[in-house]
């Protein structure tokens, strides 16, 4: 249904999908870094690794046209995912926490930065999560936003278990 074509969707086209398709082609050893980057894994990070591929399919679009561009990256699609698993690929736990909050509670969880600790590149990043300004959960991670699907994850897992018992 649409529904879940829309969750597939979002599940490829966002920083972690564009970052494994990178990773398929091998597109960090083709990525011109700073020696600073170069020494903190950069050819690694999620973050320039998506970037780099969204780059890589727009450069595509503007050099050989849509229709090329699609083609390439339907078929690097097809490649990393030839069975797609509807239940690993939507673990979306922001959306899924959104939706269950709404449907339960009739209100949309909000994401609150607690702290940011350490140096620019290797910052630990502290997120909460809220319903109706009361903490639900907190985590830490690399980024704000590994930092808040992992608070979404520990809220659903708790909201969920506490509405079963």
């Amino acid at each position: 249904d649409e529904g879940t074509l829309s969750k597939i969707r979002a599940s490829l086209v966002n920083e972690d999908g564009f970052a494994k398709l990178a990773k398929e082609i091998n597109l960090g050893d083709f990525l011109y870094l700073s020696l600073a980057e170069e020494n903190n894994k950069g050819r690694d990070k999620t973050s320039l690794l998506s970037n780099a591929f969204e780059a890589l399919i727009g450069a595509l679009y503007l050099e050989a046209g849509l229709q090329k561009a699609r083609d390439i990256a339907i078929n690097l699609i097809e490649k990393k995912y030839p069975k797609i698993d509807l239940d690993s690929l939507c673990k979306d736990y922001k959306t899924a926490l959104q939706e269950y909050t709404q449907a339960i509670y009739g209100i949309t969880p909000t994401y609150k930065l607690i702290s940011a600790v350490g140096p620019d590149h290797d910052k630990i990043f502290e997120v909460s999560v809220a319903l109706d300004d009361k903490v639900v959960a907190t985590a830490k991670g690399k980024s704000k936003k590994s930092a808040q699907k992992e608070a979404a994850k520990i809220a659903l897992e708790k909201l969920v278990k506490d509405n079963n018992e």
